[in-house]
């Protein structure tokens, strides 16, 4: 049977060193690898940080895994990371293809009912992002965009500015913009 609570001091130091020793070496590679791997997560990112805290907990917990192995493992998940954003900053193609776009869900006094219901957001959730933004009411409100990140963002309307170029990339504001012209 094995032991529940304690096994060996061996186990308990070796978990002790390669615990400080892989902390260590994901900050410093996450220093290494800049802002944007910390920044707010896409389904991308998501999956590469559930990743890294899994092959990190294997690492510390398993003692058939040796601590370079882990580490390679974890490096090559920050690599990974790395290039795809990097790739993905100089290519829209390369962009599209593994990130989520942004989709307008509310537009000049009208809920886009279909992106809403594609994206699986209620109207109570665009008044609450609408509150967030300090609006009591829609009248001051252009748009209420869901990014790719999963936060809404609210864009206002200004005075004597009837311009779009923010909204320009978002998903069902091309098709509102056609059926306008």
């Amino acid at each position: 049977m094995e032991p529940i609570f304690f096994d060996s001091w061996d186990g308990v130091l070796r978990i002790a060193i390669t615990t400080v020793i892989a902390y260590l070496l994901i900050v410093a590679i996450l220093r290494v690898s800049g802002k944007r791997t910390l920044a707010k997560m896409n389904a991308y990112d998501f999956i590469v940080t559930i990743a890294l805290g899994s092959t990190l907990s294997s690492v510390m917990l398993n003692k058939n895994i040796p601590l370079a192995e882990g580490l390679t493992g974890i490096t090559l998940l920050i690599i990974l990371q790395f290039t795809f954003t990097y790739i993905s900053a100089r290519s829209s193609r390369f962009r599209i293809l593994i990130s989520n776009q942004p989709t307008l869900l509310y537009y000049e006094n009208n809920f886009m009912e279909n992106a809403m219901r594609q994206q699986r957001v209620t109207a109570s959730e665009l008044h609450k992002s609408a509150r967030e933004a300090g609006h009591s009411d829609f009248s001051k409100i252009k748009a209420i965009i869901l990014e790719p990140t999963g936060d809404m963002s609210v864009i206002t309307k200004e005075n004597g500015n009837s311009g779009n170029t923010a909204l320009e990339e978002v998903q069902h504001f091309k098709n509102k913009k056609s059926a306008e012209e």
